[in-house]
């Protein structure tokens, strides 16, 4: 029995390892399908496995581009070409692409077998626009997907919120929420933060997708206050922007560029008192992967990000939901915050995220989705 794992983006280790072992384990010979250009670097990967199949795709320099639409469009159609020859029993198959929807669809039409579609991400709507003519190419890119989500066996969602947004699309099909995962990692020694500085961290790509101007706002709000350093853990074209906007509003700034390294994250994360999970309020997402890293340090969270990072925050108390409208009464709480607070903070963040979004939740979320299909016993 065969099973192809695919996926256009680097989620191996966030995601698709665990399946592969879940299926190993289960009898099945899985090969995992990717792209040989890197998204977050933008260059070409030259890893060897004997398990992964590398595609070779156009490289292309901006998030979003024509190139980055014709990369992908290329790498949906070799995939499908490849399983053809390979004829795989199960397909698990991350999307976006959305074009990766439809040929899977065509595949499955074909061949029997059973098709798990993971959304990870949901294009265009995660993408803001305010162009009319570019809203209607958008709402022809997304058709591509949601037309073919009924040919699937199961619907798997990163969040919630996707499930919510695609419920039109998907009933009488089976659906359930995995969040993203990630190992448990030994904490450094409690960090030993005074409480006269307020110590942010953003971390992640510098984009045009991250609300720039709130979180000068906040930081703005709370140097009223308390001093302020921001530490940067990332890169990308709005980097110097955020930098001096920050700057300009009194903060100092820590830059390090992109570290990939967790423990040496964490050694910054154990500098600072809250993560910043800020994005435009446009951005059509429930979780980022930057907020996995936070928790996974036990560092608590400023978010703006709805749905259910919103519903985390505020059930379990792991930090602060900021709006345009309470940012003041925010920044004065953050300000005035008392060390056992913060600490009750942290202590929450640790249980969340080994209760929530730990390696043995994806792992028991996959194995019922695997004996419900019956792909497992």
């Amino acid at each position: 029995m065969k099973a192809a794992l695919i996926s256009c983006f680097d989620w191996y280790d966030m995601r698709l390892k665990h399946v592969e072992k879940i299926l190993k384990d289960g009898g099945y010979n899985v090969v995992y399908y990717t792209s040989n250009f890197d998204h977050r670097s933008k260059k070409r990967v030259c890893a060897e496995s004997n398990n992964i199949h590398y595609i070779d795709v156009p490289a292309y320099k901006k998030n979003i581009s024509i190139q980055r639409l014709v990369s992908h469009r290329i790498f949906a159609r070799l995939i499908y070409k490849e399983i053809m020859k390979e004829k795989p029993n199960i397909i698990y198959c991350l999307i976006p692409p959305n074009s990766l929807a439809s040929l899977m669809a065509r595949y499955k039409k074909l061949n029997k077998c059973a098709l798990l579609l993971d959304i990870i991400d949901l294009w265009p709507e995660s993408l803001p626009t305010k162009n009319m003519l570019l809203s209607r190419v958008y709402s022809l890119w997304k058709h591509l997907r949601d037309n073919k989500l009924q040919c699937a066996d199961y619907i798997i969602t990163e969040c919630n919120l996707y499930q919510e947004i695609l419920k039109l699309h998907v009933r009488n099909i089976k659906c359930k929420t995995i969040y993203l995962a990630k190992e448990c990692i030994p904490l450094l020694n409690m960090p030993d933060l005074s409480m006269d500085v307020i110590q942010l961290c953003y971390l992640g790509s510098i984009n045009n997708i991250i609300d720039i101007r709130k979180i000068v706002s906040l930081i703005s709000e709370i140097t009223r206050y308390k001093p302020v350093i921001l530490h940067i853990i990332g890169d990308g074209e709005k980097k110097d922007e955020l930098i001096n906007e920050v700057r300009n509003v009194g903060a100092r700034v820590e830059f390090y560029g992109m570290i990939f390294d967790i423990y040496k994250k964490q050694e910054i994360f154990s500098k600072c008192h809250f993560g910043l999970n800020i994005m435009k309020d446009t951005v059509c997402v429930g979780l980022t992967t930057k907020s996995i890293d936070y928790l996974q340090a036990g560092l608590p969270i400023i978010n703006n990000i709805k749905y259910d990072t919103e519903n985390i925050v505020k059930q379990y108390n792991i930090g602060f939901n900021i709006t345009n409208k309470n940012i003041e009464r925010i920044a004065l709480i953050i300000s005035s915050i008392s060390i056992s607070e913060f600490l009750n903070m942290r202590d929450n963040t640790i249980n969340v995220f080994n209760s929530i979004f730990s390696i043995n939740n994806l792992n028991k979320g996959l194995l019922e989705v695997f004996r419900e299909l019956q792909i497992l016993q």
